[in-house]
């Protein structure tokens, strides 16, 4: 490990955190890199869709430390599990692939690598949810994997991946005046009848259906890991990625805006949306209310675009309710819509024949008496 410091230095610049002596920091990066190893060795023997070789390696290749042994003890303790989660998604806690590969090599003895391991726990660590069967097999086959990037770098892309690769930059300036618009919370737009519903599983499928009034958003999974997990999140894709569109950000100030209190999380957990394994609906009214504390405002065109359309819809509720009883108490078939109009021509039109016909007769008798 100690060989590649000066590529290892190099690559914490950003962080600004590397200790003076080589050999210290061979030392720490080799420990934290078997730590990090060996737990994620549960989330992949846990996964059923986990590989034989993969399997294989973690059972017969890997000891449990003294560390790993409490861990593995707390397993089932939710808050601990989540707690160790959290940490080795932090921005400064990362460490580089190539390092974690070239620890992996040295332990298995084989070709296992890393992107065949990652594939398999990215969904576990993000907080979204996804659906198994549904998730997206083409990006799992063909996850490239930097030497240069880390596990949170590499979770983020995969959840960015799983939305959208398009850059919506500038279609996104169009929508930027319209969001400094407050938005309702989800009570309120529940009192106009806007329905939730999490038939979406990715950030560019965030969506308002104006026709049947649904709001539709993937799921997010809060519990005691989600707020350092999607602060992290951000943080990476501020300051690392430093991209133009901000999708988590946009998400993270959608959620905050739907979200003020108890109740707003109780519609938002009856639609599917929010899976509260924190504790109390105040508790995650608190955790995202202070999530914004420090954070810009993000731009992605699906959500700024589904933040628009329901913004239209609440404006113009009255107006839209009016016309919707108007066409379902008396047109609530198309075929009656245009039988109805056919009518109504047909009624002028014999009306002006009528007038018609009656100033022709008294052209006629006017005509009579002259003479």
């Amino acid at each position: 490990m100690t060989h590649q410091c000066t590529k290892i230095r190099q690559w914490y610049k950003f962080f600004q955190i590397c200790p003076d002596g080589d050999e210290e920091l061979g030392w720490i990066l080799a420990r934290d890199g078997l730590f990090l190893l060996r737990f994620l060795r549960k989330i992949f023997t846990r996964d059923r869709d986990c590989d034989q070789a993969t399997r294989v390696f973690f059972h017969q290749n890997h000891r449990p430390s003294a560390v790993e042994e409490d861990i593995m003890k707390f397993e089932n303790q939710t808050t601990m599990f989540a707690a160790v989660q959290a940490d080795i998604m932090k921005l400064e806690n990362q460490i580089p692939m190539f390092s974690l590969h070239m620890i992996l090599q040295w332990q298995a003895g084989t070709n296992l690598d890393l992107k065949s391991i990652l594939r398999h726990v990215w969904h576990t660590l993000s907080p979204f949810l996804y659906k198994r069967d549904k998730l997206d097999s083409h990006i799992l086959a063909e996850t490239s994997l930097r030497p240069d990037s880390h596990l949170l770098g590499f979770v983020y892309e995969k959840i960015i991946c799983s939305s959208d690769s398009t850059d919506h930059t500038e279609h996104n300036r169009m929508w930027k005046k319209r969001r400094l618009i407050t938005l309702p919370s989800a009570v309120e737009l529940r009192r106009k009848g806007v329905k939730f519903a999490a038939h979406v599983e990715h950030l560019n499928e965030i969506r308002f259906d104006g026709r049947s009034y649904t709001f539709h958003l993937p799921t997010i999974e809060v519990d005691e890991r989600t707020e350092a997990v999607m602060r992290n999140l951000v943080a990476f894709e501020t300051f690392v990625c430093k991209k133009e569109t901000k999708p988590l950000m946009c998400y993270v100030e959608l959620m905050d805006r739907l979200i003020n209190t108890a109740a707003d999380v109780q519609v938002l957990r009856n639609g599917g949306i929010i899976h509260n394994r924190l504790g109390t609906d105040e508790e995650v009214a608190s955790m995202w209310n202070g999530m914004r504390e420090g954070m810009g405002e993000g731009e992605y065109e699906p959500i700024d675009s589904a933040i628009d359309d329901v913004i239209t819809f609440y404006t113009n509720y009255e107006y839209i309710m009016i016309c919707s009883d108007l066409k379902e108490k008396y047109f609530p078939r198309a075929w009656l819509a245009l039988s109805t109009l056919a009518g109504c021509i047909v009624l002028i039109l014999s009306v002006l024949q009528t007038l018609l016909a009656w100033e022709q007769v008294r052209l006629q008798r006017e005509s009579m008496k002259n003479m």
